[in-house]
């Protein structure tokens, strides 16, 4: 993240000495990077407090224990919308006073973010572990993206994802790598640094191989499939049990589990799969629905239209609600790739029938 520039801005924002540009160009970064709004929760209460003896240790505490529960602190929150920054007014005659003084106390508002920018950013309540990362790669709903990592492996990040790592994995024993989503990789092969995936409930280690990680924090499955080489996967809590994947195999973290389901696969509510992978045919044609979409293809078999709803929501950045509960159980096989979200639900409505109305991003199904 950008943490110079953003809390420079919001410095600046404060003092009333924000140009309309430097509003806009913080409204951007502050929409990229979702986070950098605890530096501006903190600076305000700085900033209401002028003749306070500030602690940043201390502040940063009283923040955290003031709003104990209502944060989180995953990057990319759903829901979070940032605030419409307007561009300050001219100071009245008696406020010029307070204007002037508070030009000087941008510098030290500024180092004091700073010193509290890697704390608040990286910081998960959930398991209370900073994690070391100075880089973060979002890609929002709609979008694809194509990364090139410091260490020469490549990754194709899918829709609604996001990929966290350091500059200097180079440097270190182990290639680091924080995923929230899914993402294909191609590691470069390096057996002295393996490189790690860590998603929120599973871990994935390897040392130079293709493979795919579907790990979205709202669906009920995180999957793993293996296109060549190896990968050793552990369930995050259970680190000391690995599964090693061939290629063309998938493993599966299922949290839905059969009525009175019990045995060594069940992992606290959870069935650990192992499962091989093959292509669908469509139109006399192969694609593997776990990779296929890095080559801008949307594949999908025997899915349900409950299941395949969040798939085309991230697709088309759009948000579906299905009004009739039996349409929530059509299920389809297809392939869409430069058809428009208009296009992909007539085709559907070819094959079970149903009626759809699109207002700009919401689509209700009925």
């Amino acid at each position: 993240m950008n943490d110079h520039r953003i809390i420079e801005l919001l410095g600046r924002k404060m003092a009333g000495e924000i140009s309309e540009l430097e509003l806009l160009e913080l409204g951007e970064l502050m929409a990229q990077y979702p986070d950098a709004v605890y530096y501006e929760e903190i600076l305000k209460q700085i900033w209401a407090n002028p003749e306070e003896d500030t602690n940043v240790a201390d502040q940063y505490q009283k923040h955290m224990l003031k709003h104990a529960g209502l944060f989180n602190f995953d990057a990319g929150r759903k829901g979070y919308e940032p605030e419409a920054y307007e561009v300050a007014q001219p100071y009245a005659e008696e406020e010029l006073a307070e204007r002037k003084w508070s030009r000087y106390r941008i510098p030290v508002l500024f180092t004091m973010l700073l010193a509290l920018a890697v704390a608040i950013f990286y910081y998960d309540p959930a398991t209370e572990e900073v994690l070391v990362a100075d880089t973060q790669i979002i890609s929002g709903k709609g979008i694809r993206k194509n990364i090139m990592l410091p260490d020469g492996s490549t990754v194709w990040l899918n829709s609604e994802s996001k990929l966290s790592y350091n500059k200097a994995m180079v440097n270190q024993d182990e290639r680091v790598i924080t995923l929230t989503g899914e993402a294909f990789f191609d590691v470069k092969h390096d057996k002295e640094h393996p490189f790690i995936i860590k998603t929120k409930k599973i871990s994935v280690k390897v040392l130079g191989t293709s493979f795919n990680v579907r790990a979205y924090e709202n669906d009920n499955r995180t999957e793993t499939t293996l296109i060549k080489g190896s990968v050793e996967l552990s369930v995050n809590n259970r680190p000391k049990e690995k599964i090693i994947l061939k290629p063309s195999e998938k493993f599966i973290l299922s949290e839905q589990n059969n009525p009175g389901e019990e045995g060594p696969s069940v992992v606290k509510g959870a069935r650990m799969i192992v499962e091989y992978v093959a292509p669908v045919i469509v139109a006399n044609k192969e694609y593997l629905t776990e990779t296929s979409w890095k080559e801008n293809y949307l594949v999908f078999k025997n899915e349900s239209m409950e299941e395949l709803a969040p798939k085309l929501e991230r697709w088309y950045n759009v948000k579906i609600t299905i009004k009739d509960p039996k349409i929530k159980n059509y299920r389809y096989t297809g392939v869409f790739s430069k058809e428009t979200v208009n296009q992909a639900l007539m085709a559907m409505q070819l094959t079970k029938h149903y009626n759809f109305k699109i207002q700009d991003h919401d689509i209700e199904i009925y």
